[in-house]
């Protein structure tokens, strides 16, 4: 069954200002700390759970931190205390980037779009990279899991001249069944059959 874009508004529809980041590769370890009698590394155990403490470390440093924060922020004021989205979601996210003052004329034409500029930001970080940051702010915030996202359309473009960097998002709500399911109460039921 193919997926297509629902013919209707979107269930939850917001804005996110900020100039959107990729998600960092993870680093994992264990937390080391060292024995004051024989100076050898031990791993930190934590007293609770018994369990060594480990870290996970993100490689897309402040600008990554910065973004993902926005978007889980901009997310919250969306959800205005609804219960996170759970079921499949066909979710749109349209990346806005800032051009450059390189891709404007001079003078009385410093807000028009040089005819030689880019049409599109075809341009580091890749497209995959910024989705895989923006739907891992909104785990936990929007929706239960970015793993219910079953449908995405993501387009990544240059906005108008005094538009803000940021992102569209977009979300509909997909039918959990394939078609309709009725039940039958229990006192009805007879060997597996309708009574």
């Amino acid at each position: 069954m193919r997926i297509d874009r629902p013919d209707r508004e979107p269930d939850l529809e917001f804005r996110v200002v900020g100039i959107p980041a990729p998600g960092g590769s993870k680093t994992t370890g264990v937390i080391y700390r060292t024995d004051k009698t024989t100076g050898a590394k031990v791993p930190v155990v934590d007293a609770a759970t018994g369990k060594i403490r480990t870290f996970v470390k993100d490689s897309s440093g402040e600008g990554g931190i910065h973004w993902r924060n926005a978007v889980a922020e901009a997310g919250h004021e969306a959800m205005a205390g609804r219960d996170l989205l759970d079921g499949a979601l066909y979710v749109e996210l349209t990346i806005i980037r800032k051009r450059g003052p390189s891709h404007y004329g001079q003078g009385r034409n410093r807000d028009k779009v040089l005819p030689s500029a880019p049409r599109f930001p075809s341009t580091a970080p890749d497209v995959t990279k910024l989705v895989r940051s923006t739907e891992d702010a909104l785990n936990s915030v929007v929706w239960r899991d970015d793993s219910i996202n079953v449908g995405m359309h993501v387009e990544k473009i240059y906005g108008e001249a005094n538009e803000p960097a940021g992102c569209e998002i977009r979300i509909w709500q997909l039918p959990d069944r394939v078609g309709r399911v009725e039940t039958v109460p229990v006192d009805q039921m007879v060997l597996g059959a309708v009574a």
